[in-house]
């Protein structure tokens, strides 16, 4: 629980300095609206090979795990598990749909000690009372960062 607390805290911490936005193209980042419409469309397409493709060697996903394993860095996995174990069933959540509907879409560079990211998009997937009267509402976090001199997916979250 203190390590969900804990990368919550970095992760609103990092909000706070982030660009907001209404939609992909209006990123001021071309690589990353690039990345963005490339990840998008290979999940429209089910275009799993693309999508590895995409991504970094190993992948942060919390949504993927119960708890998180403590022998290495928690939630990690590798590309290769993330998208035999991991994928199919994310996709279904219906999370990448949820966010191309986005209205609120925030940008931010995130130093990362533990190599997850060096880029963070967040996409507003629910908005305050939306799923609930006093719901704060919910977010998506997709993660980049540079790999092998290229910018890769290499990671996802939720944001309560």
């Amino acid at each position: 629980m203190k390590l969900i607390l804990t990368i919550s805290f970095v992760i609103i911490a990092t909000i706070s300095n982030g660009q907001k936005y209404n939609t992909i193209d209006s990123i001021e980042n071309p690589k990353v609206v690039s990345l963005l419409k490339e990840l998008f469309r290979y999940i429209d397409d089910n275009d799993v090979d693309s999508l590895r493709q995409l991504s970094s060697e190993d992948m942060y996903c919390i949504l993927c795990f119960d708890k998180p394993d403590m022998k290495g860095i928690p939630y990690m996995s590798t590309k290769e598990s993330f998208y035999n174990l991991h994928y199919k069933g994310l996709k279904k959540t219906h999370l990448f749909e949820l966010a191309k509907k986005s209205k609120e879409i925030i940008v931010t560079s995130h130093f990362d000690e533990l190599n997850r990211s060096s880029i963070i998009v967040l996409f507003t997937i629910y908005e305050k009372d939306e799923l609930a009267l006093g719901h704060e509402g919910g977010q998506l976090g997709l993660y980049f960062k540079v790999e092998k001199g290229e910018l890769k997916f290499s990671g996802i979250e939720t944001i309560p």
